[in-house]
């Protein structure tokens, strides 16, 4: 096979390949996370939910295979095989559509985590810890909304009206950071001169730069940092059994997250 042909071959692979990939993701995330309301029209019956849902879908699928500008809500509407008047019934304009998509990934977010861990933690240290221990799950089990999130964040630069859907969603992420890390300086589970909103946003960006570091390279280390960073939040409080809980998980964890390299 010549070498261009062969360049060709292993693209038209690897497009197939992330359309497999993501509708499979997709029908999981959508029987596991139902949308929150995006302030569209909602729909009264089963029939119009799953045709809105179909819709939130069929526009995940296109940003994650297409990248943002191959969003187009004529290609939505023919995706799910309804009109594009049908559309615009539950989504009077792209941005309703776009924000219903931000709505749903912050869902998947807020609902996803690994199964490891209890789902639910009862004290801030092990809450700090699901912070860090869940970007070992999503990439495996969310890669489609964290591409999705990646080409809002891009998109984002250029289109103000994104970007302030973004941040509030970031800000809603940032207030049950805030809320926990309070809790843990007050019970003394964190060190006493912690700058808790300064932490919030530290952590928030830690999160997000792993997450993508992972993707990138499934192998790299980053799960030792994240326990430095327990470490320094808890011992000085006199609590090194917190991280001791934590490296213990980290180890645990460290086969299951090189799972799907």
């Amino acid at each position: 096979m010549p070498y261009d042909d062969e360049i060709h071959h292993t693209a038209r692979r690897q497009r197939c390949d992330m359309m497999r990939l993501t509708n499979h993701l997709m029908e999981k995330l959508t029987m596991d996370n139902p949308t929150p309301d995006s302030g569209a029209k909602s729909p009264h019956t089963a029939h119009g939910e799953a045709q809105r849902q179909a819709l939130i879908r069929a526009a995940f699928q296109i940003i994650a295979g297409e990248g943002f500008e191959g969003l187009r809500t004529r290609e939505v509407a023919e995706r799910v095989g309804v009109n594009i008047a049908t559309l615009h019934y539950y989504f009077h304009s792209k941005e309703d559509l776009i924000r219903a998509v931000v709505e749903y990934l912050r869902g998947v977010f807020e609902h996803t985590h690994t199964p490891d861990l209890p789902s639910s933690p009862q004290d801030p240290a092990a809450e700090l810890h699901q912070e860090f221990a869940d970007l070992f799950y999503q990439p495996e089990e969310v890669r489609v909304a964290i591409i999705v999130s990646e080409e809002l964040y891009l998109r984002a630069q250029r289109d103000p009206t994104i970007r302030a859907m973004l941040r509030n969603m970031d800000d809603v992420w940032h207030r049950h950071i805030v809320t926990y890390l309070a809790r843990g300086v007050q019970e003394g589970v964190f060190r006493p001169d912690l700058d808790i909103e300064a932490t919030a946003w530290g952590i928030q960006a830690l999160v997000k730069g792993s997450t993508i570091q992972v993707m990138l390279d499934p192998s790299c280390p980053v799960e030792r940092f994240h326990v430095q960073i327990e470490r320094w939040m808890t011992e000085v409080a006199g609590h090194d059994h917190h991280h001791e809980h934590a490296h213990e998980h980290h180890h645990d964890h460290e086969h299951h997250s090189r799972r799907h390299e």
